[in-house]
């Protein structure tokens, strides 16, 4: 029995470092880590709304730095913004800043604050009381799997009936709603994998496939789900005999039922489990938590969706008690120590950043020892102290020599200290040794590292942009390209604006709501957000917050912007005139357009042709869905004065 504790004790480990190795990425002192969603079936899902994006507000910091230069008395700049930067060299990443306003500039961005950014989806006050989260659309499954993308929407279709199941079991305690509903979400699939089988999706057929799906997926997440009303255990219902009755309430036999359709089961982690019932409990039932037997890696994993929410003071009462006794704790507690410094540091208890490091030290578990030494090399590295960071980084590394997070540290030092040369080296040796291993894929912390080394040639790009440039007032035709009737704008705007401001421009221009990724290609030149995660092997985007119009257009006639990358919005803008410069007007105007554009996650050129065949036959009882998700879009409807005065609004004389 011992050995077998100690089996499944050691999977358990096992699991956890994977963990970490996948998604554990410092940043200076800030350790980030992204949420897993569950493991993903071998089905395709196109137009599944991915506006989980993570973007960030514009580094404030990076704008604020910018060499001066002769700008005209008219030239708008972003809003006072606040600027949560995590930069790579940045040693206080939550360091926030705002960009002064000069006095002399009459007008200012006004809407480059978005509400949403980078948020997590809020927490429900109380279990029972809270409204429900907005369905999420769907387009048709295709069931393939030759898309990355399409698997990462897979599993965010699936991430979302996870957690609407969870809220079900714990508002309802019923296995008859839960199975309602996931019949209701389930249907997408259902549909596809009807349609995959080469049969007519008649309604019969999609409801059978429906309802069996949702059956194997409620027994899941019936005998998965942790109470906390239960001691935290879930409730349990045995899988049918073939002659029981069928669980949906069909009164079938189950072998006749949803047992005679072979469905998929979810991969429901304990751990993850665990996480996502303890985010929904409310704030005044934190303290209960440490008795409910919580694994300390699910407590680890919720406090890290609470300091995404900026929820810090619930952190530290959730996680404080975690370290009042650090013996029997042993590496599954790292991330839990992560989250609780990274709190400290946000609250600015530098105090008790320092006593938790300490009381790490005395842990006798080497992971979380090593934990200690290297938080403790990043704040000498922030004081300037690198000797004494090069010592805690030596004591880390003799607990844990293969620990994967030892190269971020190094490459990071070194690069502190300006030894760019030095550093080089250790990341291709670093990259090496991480991509040989058996066990885990340390890509994601291999193109980071390579990321590091990135900075340096973007601000070197950076540099050598003009600063001093002919200023005109440019006359842009944006044109939506793969469409027919053309959907297009047509706008004035100064070539001293940045990129991050023509995109805000070009959103309300075109009516779209800011909900995905983007990036502009001039020449050469990709432009884009600096929160966008780039890959290894790619040229690294110049920040749009920091490159102005003029600096790369120069005599180029044309230039395109790239919206929403799974959908795959393509714009042309081609510059018709060079005007003089008017800098007492407003920065952009919009003069002219035709037709609305494409709804949000329609599925790209494709879908929007699909939509607008049932817009056509409205009478089609299979168009039904598609027009009542449309709800009142009208193609045709462009109101100029409108959208101009959204343009308009986007700038306020000061």
């Amino acid at each position: 029995m011992q050995l077998v504790q100690a089996e499944e004790a050691d999977a358990e480990r096992a699991e956890v470092r994977r963990f970490v190795a996948r998604q554990r990425h410092a940043r200076g002192d800030l350790q980030a880590l992204c949420r897993q969603g569950p493991a993903g079936l071998d089905f395709r899902v196109v137009g599944v709304a991915d506006d989980h994006s993570g973007r960030l507000d514009p580094s404030a910091a990076n704008l604020a730095a910018r060499p001066a230069r002769a700008d005209p008395p008219y030239r708008p700049v972003p809003a006072e913004y606040p600027s949560c930067t995590s930069q790579a060299f940045a040693f206080d990443p939550l360091a926030c800043g705002k960009l002064p306003v000069r006095a002399e500039q009459p007008y200012r961005a006004q809407t480059l604050v978005r509400n949403g950014l980078g948020s997590a989806p809020a927490v429900r006050a109380n279990l029972s009381s809270a409204a429900p989260p907005p369905p999420t659309r769907y387009e048709p499954i295709s069931m393939h799997q030759d898309d990355t993308n399409a698997l990462d929407a897979l599993h965010e279709l699936f991430d979302h009936i996870i957690d609407e199941g969870i809220g079900v079991i714990l508002d309802t305690h019923s296995f008859d709603a839960l199975h309602a509903r996931l019949r209701e979400l389930m249907r997408p699939l259902a549909q596809a994998i009807v349609s995959e089988a080469g049969e007519d999706a008649d309604d019969s057929q999609v409801d059978q496939a429906a309802r069996a799906i949702a059956t194997r997926a409620a027994l899941d997440l019936w005998n998965h789900t942790p109470i906390p009303d239960n001691h935290f255990r879930p409730y349990k219902m045995d899988k049918p005999e073939r002659n029981a009755p069928c669980p949906c309430g069909s009164q079938r036999k189950y072998k006749q039922c949803c047992g005679a359709v072979e469905s998929p089961s979810l991969t429901l982690p304990p751990d993850e489990m665990a996480g996502r019932v303890l985010k929904r409990l409310p704030k005044e039932r934190i303290g209960e938590i440490g008795a409910l037997g919580v694994p300390v890696h699910a407590l680890g994993m919720v406090a890290q969706a609470w300091f995404e929410q900026e929820r810090f003071d619930d952190v530290v009462a959730l996680l404080e008690p975690v370290f009042n006794d650090v013996r029997g704790l042993d590496e599954r507690a790292e991330l839990a120590a992560d989250v609780l410094g990274n709190a400290w540091l946000a609250l600015g208890d530098e105090a008790r950043r320092l006593e938790l490091i300490a009381t790490l030290k005395r842990a006798p578990d080497k992971t979380l020892k090593s934990a200690a030494f290297q938080r403790e090399a990043t704040l000498n590295c922030d004081r300037g102290d690198f000797p004494a960071a090069w010592a805690a980084f030596g004591q880390a590394q003799r607990l844990t020599p293969n620990n994967p997070t030892l190269a971020h540290l190094e490459v990071l030092l070194l690069l502190a200290e300006g030894r760019e040369a030095e550093a080089r080296a250790r990341v291709d040796f670093w990259a090496a040794k991480l991509a040989r291993d058996p066990e885990f894929d340390h890509s994601e912390l291999i193109g980071l590292l390579h990321q590091m080394l990135d900075v340096g040639r973007v601000d070197e790009r950076l540099a050598a942009l003009p600063e001093d440039y002919p200023e005109r007032r440019l006359l842009l035709h944006i044109e939506l390209e793969g469409i027919e009737p053309p959907i297009w704008r047509r706008l004035e705007v100064e070539n001293s604006l940045t990129f991050a401001e023509l995109h805000d421009i070009l959103q309300a221009a075109m009516g779209w709501e800011d909900e995905h990724l983007h990036e502009f290609i001039v020449g050469d030149h990709h432009i884009g957000p600096t929160t966008d995660v780039e890959l290894a092997w790619d040229d690294p985007a110049l920040p749009s917050e920091e490159v102005e119009l003029g600096q790369v257009i120069g005599r180029k006639k044309s230039f395109r912007y790239l919206y929403d990358f799974g959908d795959g919005w393509s714009h042309r803008i081609t510059i018709e005139q060079r005007l003089p410069s008017t800098p007492t007007e407003r920065p952009a105007v919009l003069l002219a357009g035709k037709r609305a554009c494409p709804p949000e996650d329609c599925g790209g050129v494709s879908g929007y042709y699909r939509l607008l065949d049932a817009l056509a036959r409205p009478d089609s009882e299979e168009n039904r869905e598609t027009l009542e998700w449309l709800g009142d879009y009208k193609p045709d409807a462009f109101s100029l004065a409108s959208v101009r005065k959204a343009v308009a609004s986007l700038f306020t004389r000061i």
